[in-house]
């Protein structure tokens, strides 16, 4: 319903409209409705992009919940990828020690990729310290 109503008042291109089609993918996913969700989710990352721009946090999320779809299907170099992009970008606009950032790098690691490794490919070793130091903090508490 909050679908229909954005898109007819804000119209079919509007970051709201991504927003609640990436939330009716989420819905999918935890049905295990596995075509549909990826099919949300790639409406809301092609519509999250045009509006937002391909480095937004939003369209990181996105970009995440992709991923874990395609984890989910099989496609372990998709997620790979996917979630690769999504780390990419939440490092890249709200730093090492975003709670985004620091689950995503959980992600990144969980799919067989070394987070600190893309940290210092993507900002250098000081933010790829501060990632480790974050992850090291957050992993006590």
């Amino acid at each position: 319903e909050a679908e229909r109503i954005d898109r007819a008042a804000l119209g079919d291109e509007h970051p709201d409209v991504a927003r609640n089609v990436n939330n009716i993918g989420e819905a999918l996913r935890g049905q295990g409705d596995l075509d549909g969700a990826l099919k949300c989710y790639r409406e809301a990352e092609r519509i999250g992009r045009a509006a937002l721009n391909d480095e937004h946090p939003n369209v990181a999320t996105i970009v995440n919940n992709i991923g874990l779809v395609l984890e989910a299907m099989g496609d372990r170099d998709g997620a790979r990828r996917m979630a690769a992009e999504a780390f990419r970008i939440f490092l890249s606009t709200l730093g090492p020690r975003a709670l985004n950032t620091l689950t995503c790098a959980k992600n990144v690691g969980a799919l067989g990729l070394d987070p600190l490794a893309l940290a210092r490919e993507i900002a250098g070793e000081q933010i790829a310290e501060e990632l480790r130091r974050a992850l090291a903090e957050r992993d006590a508490s």
